[in-house]
């Protein structure tokens, strides 16, 4: 079986090391450029009313407050 090789740099390379090369190049440059979402957004609060959005907005002050201070 006689495979395919081609000559680089004096050097015989087989056929399918370069198509190896050539995906990997490929996929890491897509996701090199794939736009990064920022993870650490909170989910939207939905709340039935106004009392019930500004409760949950105060609690989740009041536990940040209280981590920054334990740490």
């Amino acid at each position: 079986m006689a495979g395919n090789f081609y000559m680089i740099a004096g050097r015989k390379v087989p056929a399918h090391y370069l198509v190896i090369g050539l995906l990997g190049t490929y996929g890491g440059l897509i996701s090199a450029f794939i736009p990064k979402t920022d993870k650490t957004a909170p989910p939207p609060i939905k709340a039935s009313s106004d009392d019930e959005l500004k409760f949950v907005q105060d609690f989740l002050k009041a536990a940040e407050a209280e981590d920054k201070k334990s740490h």
